[in-house]
This record gives structure tokens, sequence and C-alpha cells, in this order.
């Protein structure tokens, strides 16, 4: 019973030793306290599987690392977005499966599905449904590609919703492999400055294209000071 935290994160899980982790999670005789932390990908879950994690059927799983190919984003964040109860996640880690067999031909339904997940991270964020976040992770796992017109306005889109709602836990923050550009970074100050960030200890951008430059980081320091 005194048991709080159970960190199966660089552990990936698969079949039945998933549904039994998750079933446990939820037990009504689990520790009251425990905050369990899981990895799990395309692979491992099913449709319904997927549609519970999205609605929080799990209370105790707090933080989710989600490696997430072909339709599997919507289903996620969609479902997460219909549920009346907000579900109560305070890490999100959401990275694109991606594997070194993919055909050149799949390649823009890949980054269609990948824009479509980013409009309903935003879309979670713009309905108050992750405002328990202490930690958002979003990796697209293509750091070789130059920067693309859907990536551009998918990450413009993700941070037009940070500077209107307001994220009070959120500490860090990572954006890896999108392409992120001065209008971004102008609007991360916009939410700094309404405090929707007044939690933010860690921002994380990497990515070896860039397309911002000085005067958006300018009017972020700004507000930071």
């Amino acid at each position: 019973p005194c048991l709080k935290t159970l960190n199966l994160f660089d552990m990936r899980l698969f079949g039945g030793g998933l549904a039994s982790v998750l079933r446990a999670l939820r037990a009504a005789d689990r520790p009251p306290l425990l905050h369990g932390c899981v990895e799990v990908g395309s692979q491992s879950l099913c449709k319904k599987m997927l549609r519970s994690l999205g609605e929080g059927g799990y209370p105790s799983l707090r933080s989710l690392r989600l490696f997430l190919e072909n339709g599997d984003v919507e289903t996620f964040f969609e479902r997460l977005v219909e549920v009346p109860d907000r579900p109560h996640f305070e890490s999100l880690e959401f990275k694109r499966e991606r594997h070194e067999e993919e055909e050149e031909e799949e390649e823009e339904e890949e980054t269609s599905l990948l824009a479509d997940g980013l409009r309903l991270v935003g879309q979670a964020i713009w309905m108050g449904r992750l405002s328990s976040l202490e930690k958002l992770s979003i990796t697209t796992n293509d750091p070789k590609a130059v920067p693309s017109e859907i990536s551009v306005d998918d990450a413009t889109g993700l941070f037009s919703m940070l500077a209107l709602q307001n994220l009070p836990k959120l500490s860090e923050l990572s954006i890896v492999d999108l392409c992120l550009t001065d209008v971004d970074v102008d609007l991360l100050a916009q939410a700094v400055r309404a405090g929707n960030l007044s939690a933010l200890r860690c921002s994380v951008y990497r990515r070896r294209w860039t397309s911002f430059g000085g005067y958006g980081l300018l009017d972020l320091w700004g507000w930071v000071h």
C-alpha cells in the first residue's frame, strides 16, 4: 500500500504483459497513491485499448509514453477530447513510430497523419483536457526532413493554443524535429506574457533545420525576465 511509483519506461510492453499491467493499474486494490509510468507502441495496442488510454481509463496511469503510427494518433486524441471527464495525465510523451523499412510513397500519408495528430494535441489543450500536464513532449522522429508547409502550419497551430489556454502545471515542454518559426516563438512569448505557462522551467526545441531567428527569442526573453 506504500508503493507510490511504478516506472516501466524503457521497457516496451506487448500482448498479455501490457494487458496485465493495465488491468493492475485500475484494479480496486491498487495502492491509492500509485503513479504508473508506461511506454507503449502501436504494434502492441488494439483500437479498444488505445481508446481506453485516451479516455483516462487507468486512473493510476499518470505518465504515458506513446510511440504511434498510422491512424493511432487520431484514435488516441479523438477519444481524449470526446470523453466528459478530463484525463489526469501528468506526463505525456508523443512520438511518431518510424521504421527503417518505410517506403517513400508512404511518407506523404504519414506526414498528413502527423499533422492531424498535432492539430488534435492543440484541440485537447484548447478544451482544457491537458491542464494537469507537468510534461509535454512531441517528437516526429524525422530529423532529416527539411521544413515543410505542413510542419510549419501545424506547429504554429499548436503554439497558438498554448497562447490561448492556461497550462498551470506544465514545467517541461519539448518539441523535437518540428520546424519552428519566429511566429511560433512569438506565440510562446504570448503564452508566457498571459501567465499560461507560469510553471515552465525547461523548454527544449531540437531540429537539424531551423527557421527562426532572433526577434522571437528576444520577445520571449523580455517576458521571461
